[in-house]
């Protein structure tokens, strides 16, 4: 139920308390409300919407003369409340656990999968042109191996903090493997930007102490094509492959336009089950059409 439902719906049915005599339905309704009025909306004001509605239900009960076992419903409405608030309290929690990554404060890739989808249907309303990018760190195991997994652990926090410096305030980077990242760019449209982005993003691991590099590749896409979110991933995740095979340490920025037809990639014999195969290259063509 939306919000602003909830706020007039609650003042209304208080309303009726004096009005009328009041039915087991209505004060049962008001407590049903309070719980949702909870559930929506913060500690602050559901606490107040609870003490209210309370010494309403009390004093419409006092007022129409009801039985002393209808006052009872006015603790009943604090006791919902205080339950549903701890019960949005581990929700929230819960969600946060599922869509941040606990060590470097990224998003998960189910927290990435849900903005992804989000940010291309609202880009395509809004004829935005946007960008996804692929990166993976190279030879990142040889940290482990020298320095040991906690200096590692180290590595990955510094390397996601490097990346948001060089990135957009509303922008989104995601955790979504050992040593692998998604970065989302909400504003690609501009052709200077992408071309100095190409550098600083991969500078901005090749500074850090750890003499480590990243290859990455990336999709920029147009409003005009929308495509699904699984699908952009593998194109980028494709050309981030081809980056390593090629040499490492860069970024293949790529129009989606211009990968209608490309070809599959592998890497180490694993088929990377990219959706544009030399065979079938007109499945592609209507997914980003």
């Amino acid at each position: 139920m939306p919000k602003v439902t909830l706020a007039g719906a609650l003042p209304i049915l208080l309303g009726l308390l004096f009005v009328e005599q009041p039915t087991a339905t209505l004060q049962c309704g008001c407590i049903l409300i309070v719980a949702m009025v909870c559930w929506h909306f913060d500690c602050g004001i559901a606490r107040g919407a609870a003490a209210i509605s309370a010494v309403i239900l009390a004093f419409s009960s006092s007022v129409h003369d009801e039985s002393w076992q209808l006052y009872l419903l006015a603790p009943m409405a604090i006791i919902a409340a205080e339950g549903m608030i701890r019960l949005r309290r581990h929700y929230d929690s819960a969600e946060h656990a599922a869509n941040i990554d606990r060590l470097t404060g990224a998003l998960t890739p189910r927290g990435f999968e849900k903005m992804l989808d989000r940010e291309l249907r609202a880009a395509h309303r809004q004829s935005r042109t946007t960008a996804l990018i692929f990166l993976d760190l190279d030879h990142f195991k040889d940290i482990n191996d020298r320095y040991g997994h906690a200096e590692g652990d180290h590595a990955l926090i510094e390397v996601v903090k490097a990346l948001r410096h060089v990135l957009f305030e509303d922008d989104h980077i995601a955790r979504i493997g050992g040593d692998e990242f998604l970065v989302f760019l909400r504003f690609a449209g501009e052709r200077s930007r992408l071309e100095q982005f190409q550098d600083v993003l991969i500078d901005a691991v090749s500074n850090l102490p750890w003499q480590i590099t990243a290859s990455a590749g990336g999709i920029i896409i147009p409003p005009s094509k929308y495509a699904e979110p699984a699908l952009l991933v593998r194109l980028a995740d494709g050309l981030m492959y081809d980056v390593k095979r090629s040499g490492r340490g860069r970024l293949d920025l790529q129009h989606l336009s211009d990968l209608a037809m490309r070809p599959a990639s592998s890497e180490n014999g694993r088929d990377k089950i990219l959706p544009i195969r030399a065979a079938h290259p007109q499945v592609v063509v209507d997914a980003i059409q």
